[in-house]
């Protein structure tokens, strides 16, 4: 079966955000983050937020409860993995994927990542014609261009990867 599930969240506390000297983000881009994570939520070192794509943040209801969640490209500033920030609005509950933590069968480092979107629902079929799991909100749709790509989303509290293609 091509789902995997990951338990390993990592819970982080109301701290600044770490930005170093050599940062991908420009201060204008930070600020164009919501006001709402940019005063209640934030990410902590080693973690830091990364620009390397654009879009480096997403809006995303993961949880279908109608309110805009956040995507966050980030990289791990001790062994440079990258890896996505997920901030649940209604909970305020920060989760790491990748990014030094595994979340695909110990793929802990979303390098390969170089398109990223949201998508409101998968289609019912991935590219093997296997059924993909019914995921409680709106998902990311995550690709290596020309190559693999799979959807991240909640199922049942957890987050859940589902390959889409090889």
């Amino acid at each position: 079966m091509k789902s995997h599930v990951t338990t390993l969240w990592l819970m982080i506390a109301l701290l600044p955000i770490a930005v170093s000297a050599d940062s991908t983000c420009t201060h204008t881009e930070l600020w164009s983050l919501p006001e709402w994570f940019s005063q209640t939520n934030r990410i902590v070192d080693p973690y830091e937020i990364s620009c390397r794509l654009n879009p480096f943040y997403h809006r995303v209801d993961f949880d279908g409860d109608g309110r805009q969640d956040l995507a966050v490209l980030i990289t791990n500033l001790k062994n440079k993995k990258s890896g996505i920030a997920v901030v649940l609005r209604a909970s305020g509950v920060l989760m790491i994927l990748g990014a030094g933590i595994p979340f695909d069968e110990d793929d802990d480092n979303f390098s390969w990542l170089d398109v990223w979107r949201v998508e409101s629902s998968p289609v019912h079929l991935n590219a093997w014609k296997e059924s993909v799991p019914d995921f409680r909100g709106e998902v990311l749709y995550l690709e290596k261009s020309e190559s693999a790509s799979g959807w991240a989303g909640l199922i049942d509290n957890r987050f859940v990867w589902y390959q889409a293609s090889d």
